[in-house]
């Protein structure tokens, strides 16, 4: 493990960006204002940290640190789950007014399901029972026969306009983390995962505009992830549809974030790209970490900075020798 990749990984595991105290203790934050303090807790993003220690858990082992920080955060997800009230996508410390509340979106619950299904290698498996029956039932209750997965399952009140509160190819990744990481899932989501599959499949991404590279991407991993599961014709579309993207990332240098820089150097090494690419994106992604393994949503001269999770964990997960 490279040491930047190992001061990532001491950040995850130590900083307050996993939240110690209070109702949401256990849940990632965001990430963390200049000031240190955790914005907001992420049900996404802590699923996206719980794939992240069962990877870490395997590639190492169940370290008391792994351990304690998966419990804590599926202690979290039952918590909210026993609220009985719909999951939000942003758990705010006093309430406030986010448009992203207004919907339980159908990514959100399947990051948090895939999350909390492969922590179970870490966690006892009873624990994990009670949050993923409920975010699974979510999910069944909005599923169609014959339909692909629907963005979102509760509305309650109007929505702008966003790649995220819309159909599209980005939905690739919530229908390959939900067939392939979730078990056992039940016949309606599964039947609407393939469905997604056969809807989005052949949709190139439209890539307009900088906010159009992040949702590119998630169905790029999808692709990738169908691709492993025995579909070869994916593993070509992908490869193709990240030469536009790669061709597309440095058009807008002012609007160059590190989430999608690691997820393209992580995608590059996975399709085993030019490896010229992959050393002008390592090169690149070092402007965004420090030395404490923190990693900066925009360049570190960027201000205000703001640490983020999921760019800290995508950056780790590029970092590794396979960029699994």
């Amino acid at each position: 493990m490279s040491f930047a990749a190992a001061s990532i990984s001491n950040w995850l595991l130590t900083s307050n960006i996993v939240i110690h105290g209070g109702l949401h203790r256990g849940a990632v934050a965001g990430w963390l204002n200049a000031d240190g303090h955790p914005s907001f807790a992420y049900p996404e993003i802590t699923g996206y940290y719980l794939s992240w220690l069962a990877s870490v858990a395997a590639a190492e082992r169940v370290s008391d640190k792994v351990r304690i920080a998966a419990t804590e955060a599926i202690g979290w997800f039952t918590r909210i789950a026993n609220d009985e009230l719909p999951l939000l996508t942003r758990y705010y410390e006093s309430p406030q007014e986010d448009w992203r509340n207004r919907a339980v979106f159908t990514f959100d619950l399947s990051m948090a399901a895939r999350g909390i299904s492969d922590s179970r290698c870490i966690a006892t498996e009873d624990i994990a029972q009670t949050p993923l029956r409920w975010l699974l039932g979510l999910l069944s209750e909005t599923c169609r026969r014959g339909e692909a997965l629907p963005v979102y399952t509760i509305a309650r009140g109007q929505l702008p306009s966003r790649w995220s509160t819309q159909p599209g190819p980005y939905q690739l990744k919530p229908a390959a983390a939900l067939l392939f990481g979730v078990e056992p899932l039940p016949r309606g989501v599964r039947g609407a995962a393939w469905n997604t599959y056969d809807q989005w499949r052949s949709v190139r991404p439209q890539l307009n505009g900088p906010e159009d590279l992040h949702p590119a991407l998630y169905a790029l991993e999808g692709l990738i992830e169908f691709a492993q599961h025995g579909d070869k014709e994916a593993f070509n579309l992908a490869v193709c549809r990240l030469e536009d993207v790669s061709c597309k990332l440095y058009e807008w240098p002012n609007d160059l974030r590190s989430d999608v820089i690691a997820q393209t150097l992580r995608l590059s090494c996975l399709l085993q790209s030019a490896r010229h690419r992959i050393s002008a994106l390592r090169r690149l992604l070092k402007e965004f970490v420090d030395e404490a393994g923190r990693v900066s949503f925009r360049p570190l001269t960027s201000r205000p900075v703001h640490w983020n999770a999921w760019s800290a964990i995508f950056t780790y997960d590029s970092l590794m020798p396979d960029g699994a």
